[in-house]
């Protein structure tokens, strides 16, 4: 029984103290007021944790209680700010990471002859620090070792260093020098793989030990072991101008960051591949040529080269990635070529002094996928150049007519955005799409025909195009975007197709005067055509179901109002408030309206005048109907065809056609047809006596 009792005591002693023996290690001493220090289980080793805030000199003895101090722990020293010296024993092997980071007093530092490796920020913001010796058993130096060392003007990099983490003496803003030993391999990895780090401001030279069989260096300029690849070039390296070396075929990522001094820099033909942000806030640069065996702009290459003013493509470049020209607020001119087939996201943001943009066809331009959504879901459209550009060239003429080939489905945002030169357009039947701002700002466009494929047309793509006089929507149209025609002012004849007109779409279009809604329409929200002043005449479908509040409020001038069906009909439709300068003269069962049947009859035909200057027809018609139009053929005595002239069909008084210059036509063929092509009249031949 005492045996089992006692057996019992000494389980139940060995549970409680196995806490402490696990623990023993995470115990914390201090020392002198100092510092605090771990001692490993084995007691063969002290770890340094945690110093003190206000000490300004710190001395960490070789032992302590016969113990030696093997290592600084992570995160030891941070923020210090007092600190001015440690002094290091060199029975440390290790300092953790981030181990100084934030000492900005910082001054001096001996490290031990013993460490292998200099951990990620361990000296991170110790902007004091003049100046530091890598003792010359170290491997390895981490990522932002170095980090905001603002003080230190040299560092040397010994033989037994065999890689450096990424940006490690990035905003080393005075170092002015590094030099590389023979044993480095390499340098971070992907984006972040710049070598010696962003905005080293002084940097003029970066020298590599000539025995190094992985990196070389010219004149100060950091290559590959080869010399294909240009890795950095010094951010304050004396000059204007550089000529990157024949047989480069590679920039590397940050490869010219912050050379704020470089005006012109010359890439050679051998060049086929430019890493992100290679050209990246060069503040100096003026103007390059992209070599032909390039295929692609990376992201932000450009970014923040505030005085570049023009830039070229070469002919084989197929992409220009996100941000790339980001910031480049001097840039007036760039030249697309005819491969390029995508322009990443905010490509051009802030280019707010783009004016010309130079494309070799339109084809190839309406070909590009401008991307306008971003990694993180943000939608923006100053990937296409149009964004702020207003001169668009074609083959180096400024666009004045457009004749969009077949085939092209979409043409994309802003694509013609303020393209105060443009006055004529020609889609295909294979768009399908009218993207944002498509057209917008064009106030020299006047006439621009809307196929029957197109089923969208977005946020205001006409948005501005205050010189179209004539406009046809067509029914298979299902999608319309905010203000798609708001400022459109000039329009007189408008045709509409969609079923939904939107609010206020086609409000204050003051030089409105005729409105045609053909069946496919159902509604006309509230204030579609406000203040829309000189409208005359309206023609009204069956179709239509709903005419809101005040969609023809202050329509005064309305004097014929005709709608397709009954008076019934008519009073099965909704009419809110605020319309009766339409409902007062609105007349129902109205004739204007071809039927499904039309009855073929002659046309009146006049010469009121005919010499070889000008011939002049007066046609007139037993019944027109609207959406229809008049055609006049000439012949000659031979009955050899000259031309042929059409206009649209007058539905309330006699239709002229006025041409000239045909002093051998004998006589002409005038009929008239639906646009939907459907005859109304017979052939009418009319002599004509020069």
């Amino acid at each position: 029984m005492k045996k089992k009792l006692l057996c019992i005591i000494a389980t139940f002693a060995s549970i409680f103290l196995l806490p402490i023996m696990a623990n023993a290690e995470s115990e914390k001493y201090e020392y002198n007021g100092a510092f605090l220090y771990t001692i490993n289980d084995s007691r063969t080793a002290i770890t340094v944790t945690d110093a003190d805030y206000g000490s300004s000199y710190i001395s960490i003895p070789e032992k302590i209680n016969g113990i030696p101090v093997r290592s600084i722990g992570g995160a030891a020293f941070r923020g210090r700010t007092s600190l001015l010296q440690v002094s290091l024993p060199d029975t440390i092997t290790y300092i953790g990471g981030s181990a100084f980071d934030g000492c900005y007093n910082l001054r001096s530092i001996t490290l031990p002859e013993n460490i292998t490796e200099i951990a990620s920020y361990t000296f991170d913001s110790c902007q004091s620090l003049r100046s530091i010796t890598i003792p010359d058993k170290v491997t390895s130096i981490g990522q932002g070792a170095f980090e905001f060392c603002t003080g230190i003007t040299h560092i040397t990099i010994p033989d037994s260093v065999e890689s450096i983490g990424s940006f490690a003496f990035t905003y080393c803003s005075n170092l002015y020098s590094v030099d590389i030993g023979k044993g480095l391999k390499s340098f971070g990895s992907g984006y972040t793989s710049q070598p010696i780090g962003i905005s080293c401001d002084k940097l003029s030279s970066i020298n590599v030990d000539k025995n190094n069989p992985y990196f070389s260096s010219v004149d100060g300029v950091l290559f590959n072991k080869n010399k294909t690849e240009l890795i950095q070039y010094p951010a304050d390296k004396i000059g204007y101008t550089y000529s990157v070396p024949f047989g480069v075929t590679k920039i590397g990522v940050y490869a010219f960051y912050g050379c704020n001094d470089l005006q012109n820099i010359t890439l050679p033909n051998t060049l086929h591949a430019m890493d992100t942000r290679c050209f990246c806030s060069c503040k100096a640069l003026e103007s390059i040529v992209i070599p032909d065996m390039v295929t692609s702009i990376p992201s932000v290459a450009f970014s923040g080269c505030s005085s570049l003013t023009e830039i070229t493509l070469g002919a084989n470049v197929t992409e220009i990635g996100s941000s790339a020209f980001d910031s480049c607020t001097s840039l007036t001119s760039i030249t697309l070529n005819k491969n390029l087939r995508k322009i990443g996201n905010s490509a051009f943001y802030k280019c707010t002094a783009l004016e010309n943009v130079y494309v070799p066809s339109i084809e190839s331009y309406l070909k590009i996928d401008f991307e306008t959504i971003s990694s993180l879901g943000s939608e923006s459209y100053d990937s296409c150049p149009m964004y702020y550009a207003s001169k668009l060239y074609v083959d180096n003429k400024r666009v004045v007519s457009i004749t969009v080939p077949d085939g092209i489905k979409q043409i994309p945002a802003y694509a013609f955005n303020n393209c105060d030169s443009l006055k004529n357009i020609v889609l295909p039947n294979s768009v399908t799409s009218i993207g944002t701002n498509a057209f917008a700002g064009c106030t020299s466009l006047t006439n621009v025909n809307i196929p029957n494929s197109v089923t969208s047309i977005m946020d205001s793509a006409f948005n501005g195009c205050s010189s179209i006089t004539e406009l046809n929507i067509p029914a298979g149209v299902s999608e319309i975007g905010e203000q798609a025609f708001s400022g459109c002012g000039g329009i007189k004849k408008l045709s509409y197709g969609a079923s939904i007109i939107l609010e206020n779409m086609f409000s204050d279009c003051s030089a409105l005067e005729t409105l045609m809604l053909s069946d496919t329409v159902e509604r006309i929200s509230e204030n579609a055509f406000a203040n829309c002043t000189d409208l005359d005449t309206v023609f009204l479908s069956k179709g239509i179901t709903e005419i809101d509040t005040n969609a023809f409020y202050n329509c005064s001038s309305i004097s014929h109002a005709e709608y397709e069906g009954s008076r019934s009909e008519l009073d099965n439709v909704y009419i809110g408030p605020g319309n009766e300068h339409l409902t007062d003269v609105l007349n129902t069962d109205s004739p204007y309206f071809a039927p499904e049947n039309i009855t073929l009859v002659d046309p009146e035909v006049s010469v009121s005048e005919s010499s070889s200057d000008d011939i002049i027809l007066t046609i007139t018609i037993e019944q027109p109907y609207i959406d229809s139009a008049v055609y006049a053929a000439f012949y000659d005595s031979n009955d050899n065809f000259i031309s042929a002239e059409k206009t649209t069909l007058n539905l309330f008084d006699s239709t002229v056609i006025e041409t000239s210059g045909l002093d051998n036509a004998s006589y002409a063929k005038v009929f008239v047809w639906t646009d939907g092509m459907r005859p109304i009249t017979n052939e009418q031949a009319i002599p004509i006596t020069q």
